[in-house]
């Protein structure tokens, strides 16, 4: 039964955005407890990767080649009206890197990741583990947030993201 609900959500993570397509994704979101409410804007593109605790609070646009990866015991949260834009990367867990011990054998760190309403991740974009990210934010495209985007309403940028200016 878990091999045919693999095989399910690949198959339908890779078909295109139509809005038939879409109904079905509508539908695993809600019966995952992926999704909250009844968004009015939902489009996901292909090559859609979302494993653990990810909630949605409501409209949301998922552009292709995007992962969205959660580990216990953290969570990633994200408010309404979101865009995430193609091969991004949302992780809430790192790998340790100490001396002595091979890095794949070593405890992960991470934390939680809360994201307002009406934020745009540009394309190519990294967020990083424990961190939140306020209201109204742009992320220009190929940044790497790595703490949190605290001023509403803010452009930011670069590598790591810092604040560029505020929206108009």
């Amino acid at each position: 039964m878990k091999l045919l609900s693999l095989i399910y959500k690949r198959i339908l993570f890779a078909l295109p955005e139509y809005h038939l397509f879409n109904n079905f994704k509508k539908r695993y979101f809600r019966k995952k407890k992926i999704l909250n409410g009844n968004p009015e804007i939902f489009k996901i593109g292909v090559n859609l990767q979302i494993k653990g605790n990810v909630t949605f609070q409501g409209n949301f646009s998922i552009n292709s080649n995007v992962s969205i990866l959660s580990s216990k015991p953290y969570g990633i949260s994200f408010g309404e009206n979101i865009l995430i834009g193609p091969n991004t990367v949302i992780r809430n867990v790192n790998h340790g890197i100490s001396l002595g011990e091979n890095m794949i054998s070593q405890q992960k760190s991470g934390g939680n990741i809360s994201i307002g309403n009406d934020v745009w991740i540009s394309s190519n974009c990294v967020v990083l583990p424990n961190l939140k990210i306020s209201d109204g934010i742009v992320i220009g495209a190929g940044s790497v947030v790595t703490k949190d985007l605290n001023i509403e309403n803010g452009i930011y940028a670069g590598v790591p993201a810092k604040f560029i200016k505020l929206r108009i």
